[in-house]
């Protein structure tokens, strides 16, 4: 059994680390341009690009709704993918947030507030387009989206946003 538990949780990893993979380990692979991006600019990590469209906040719906006080921030991003191979995307595994220097967790019960998750598999040559949520601060004032499409690869993309 302590056999069976082993197995089951090694291959949890192992799936838990190709979530933002997907696609070969090439030794030229890597981030093509660097530095901080803002809304409207595209950024382009190996064969995946990355353009954040827009920024808008939302105080939820009746059922849901964000902690009192907090606001929920969604960015909306289009994501193209120019390899042969799908490409899966992950708000948890692939994004990591901070909103004035403090981390915040993607949030599912945000992204039930706009029209689409980022969460979805992208088709080779396709794209997709869907939000990206977290949950803020009404007066929060700098958002700040590192995005790592492939944990084996390289330094992320950053996008910034100031109100």
């Amino acid at each position: 059994m302590k056999k069976l538990i082993a197995l089951v949780m090694a291959l949890a990893v192992s799936l838990s680390f190709a979530a933002c993979s997907g696609g070969e380990d090439k030794a030229d692979s890597n981030l093509v341009k660097k530095g901080s991006f803002e809304v409207g600019q595209t950024a382009v990590f190996d064969e995946l690009k990355f353009t954040a469209n827009e920024v808008k906040e939302s105080t939820g719906t009746s059922f849901f709704a964000p902690e009192d006080g907090n606001i929920f921030v969604g960015v909306e991003f289009t994501i193209e993918n120019n390899s042969e191979e799908e490409r899966p995307i992950s708000g948890y595994m692939c994004f990591d947030t901070r909103v004035d220097d403090v981390e915040c967790a993607y949030s599912l019960t945000g992204v039930c507030a706009f029209d689409s998750s980022i969460d979805e598999t992208v088709a080779p040559g396709g794209s997709k387009t869907g939000w990206y949520v977290v949950e803020a601060p009404e007066d929060w004032k700098n958002l700040e989206i590192e995005i790592n499409p492939d944990i084996f690869l390289g330094d992320p993309i950053t996008f910034v946003y100031s109100k």
